[in-house]
């Protein structure tokens, strides 16, 4: 694990307690103020809105500023919805039994073991994308822009491709 300067560490209490959660499916994943799938969805949330809030063109061109926000927010409401589906589903769900076997960790050396396992469900889970791109990284991209395409199709937006 590498050490960040803007990341405070948790104790390895809290992160056991929080791996236990979502070890026996409690239904939201939090810990106190450990929330890694609302922080992820804030992250995303973050990371979309200014891709949201400035579309290639409008159609028709001379489209109000008025009409335009209320387009964008459509846009930008159906992404997020899909975003509070799609996250538990990856982060949670899709990896039960590894928040299991992180959890299971006991003894002498558990602490480094649970926080290796805790990344590797990241890394499937929600691979940043690097300089190189991997297959991963890819693969969460290709979902989270399948998901925006469906929703400003669904919002009445038409996506270029």
């Amino acid at each position: 694990m590498t050490y960040l300067t803007n990341v405070q560490p948790e104790h390895w209490t809290r992160i056991k307690a929080l791996s236990r959660r979502f070890a026996e499916q409690w239904p939201n994943g939090e810990y106190d103020n450990l929330r890694p799938i609302a922080n992820l969805i804030e992250q995303l949330q973050q990371r979309l809105a200014a891709f949201i809030a400035n579309p290639r063109n409008w159609k028709p061109e001379t489209t109000s500023d008025e009409a335009c926000q209320f387009a964008i927010n459509k846009v930008a409401q159906a992404v997020y919805s899909r975003l509070h589906k799609l996250i538990p589903d990856r982060l949670f769900i899709d990896h039960l039994n590894d928040w299991g076997t992180a959890y299971a960790h006991r003894g002498y050396g558990s602490t480094r073991e649970r926080a290796r396992d805790i990344q590797g469900i990241y890394n499937k889970a929600a691979a940043i994308p690097g300089e190189t791109p991997d297959p991963k990284s890819m693969q969460f991209l290709d979902r989270i822009r399948d998901l925006f395409k469906e929703a400003a199709e669904d919002a009445g937006a038409v996506v270029i491709s």
